[in-house]
């Protein structure tokens, strides 16, 4: 308790922070200072004694001791948890933050040691330091429901990198405090809003919903595509099959007549007045048949490949005249 005293902690501007010990009363009125990623924040000591009457003041961060001055001595910050961004004033020992970031949020508190009558309480401050919401996101789904005549919506409202954070609806002129929300909507649209907040930012974002009627026709419409689509599918395989069975026996049937006609040609070509007339149809192959009815000379080489003799004279014919 600080008797004839008051002592005040304020934020930096847009702070929401005071803690005030009223004179003679030592009554406490105190709130957790917010804050955004990146801002700065000033604890400041404002007393009715003077800086000399102060023998130390040091300031702690979650019992952790971050800031001192002693009287007649420059300020020294025997923690690195904040890495230089704290600043004690040497006239009126308030503290200031830079560059706050998330792992600031903690208590700070303030112990001071007086020459001359009662020594002031510590005192805590609270600090939370939020991120800024940049984008409020809507992702909505609906269902025709045939036996209420109407669509069951289901939307959801998120901000992308915030866990700490609160969302408001706006749904057909009724408010609703979470990130989802379930309703019924009629065949139509309707607007919904969706608000995602902390406490020192926040935003806003608005979509429309709709609800389309779906007849029974509508419902079956997909299984009868399905349907249709298979049909044709297995109709144009056959088609295919079918194709590709008839182009391979028209082929073979195309190489039995060739072939056929190849082995007529041949046999009609060869010689036949010499050949005995017979009724009997000869089976041979087509190199006996040739064998048979072509008569070598006897004087002459039996085949093309019979060797060169540049000498060599003809037997005389019948007449007796040497060809």
């Amino acid at each position: 308790m600080v008797s004839g005293e008051r002592l005040l902690f304020l934020s930096a501007p847009g702070g929401v922070l005071s803690l005030l010990f009223l004179h003679g009363v030592g009554a406490l009125a105190s709130q957790v200072i917010n804050k955004t990623e990146g801002e700065s924040v000033l604890f400041q000591l404002n007393s009715f004694r003077r800086e000399d009457q102060y023998e130390v003041v040091w300031w702690n961060f979650n019992d952790t001791k971050i800031a001192e001055k002693n009287y007649g001595t420059e300020p020294e910050y025997p923690s690195q948890l904040f890495g230089g961004r704290l600043e004690m004033n040497t006239g009126n020992f308030s503290l200031t933050v830079k560059s706050l970031e998330l792992k600031d949020s903690g208590i700070f508190s303030v112990v001071s040691d007086v020459s001359e009558g009662d020594q002031p309480g510590t005192q805590d401050i609270p600090l939370q330091v939020y991120k800024s919401i940049t984008e409020a996101k809507i992702d909505s789904n609906s269902t025709w429901q045939s036996e209420s005549s109407s669509c069951d919506v289901l939307v959801s409202c998120s901000s992308p990198g915030h866990s700490d954070v609160s969302y408001t609806w706006w749904i057909n002129n009724q408010t609703h405090h979470s990130p989802q929300v379930k309703f019924s909507l009629p065949a139509g649209r309707a607007t919904v809003s969706c608000t995602a907040q902390n406490p020192v930012s926040h935003k806003t974002a608005s979509q429309t919903v709709t609800c389309i009627k779906e007849t029974a026709l509508d419902s079956t419409e997909g299984q009868y595509v399905i349907i249709g689509v298979s049909a044709f599918a297995v109709l144009l395989l056959f088609l295919i099959v079918a194709l590709v069975c008839y182009k391979c026996r028209k082929t073979e049937a195309n190489t039995d007549l060739i072939a056929d006609t190849i082995y007529a040609d041949i046999t009609d070509n060869i010689g036949m007045k010499d050949k005995p007339a017979s009724n009997t149809i000869n089976t041979d192959s087509i190199y006996e048949t040739v064998k048979d009815h072509v008569v070598i000379p006897a004087n002459k080489p039996l085949s093309v490949y019979d060797t060169i003799q540049f000498d060599r004279t003809a037997a005389p014919d019948s007449a007796g005249v040497s060809q």
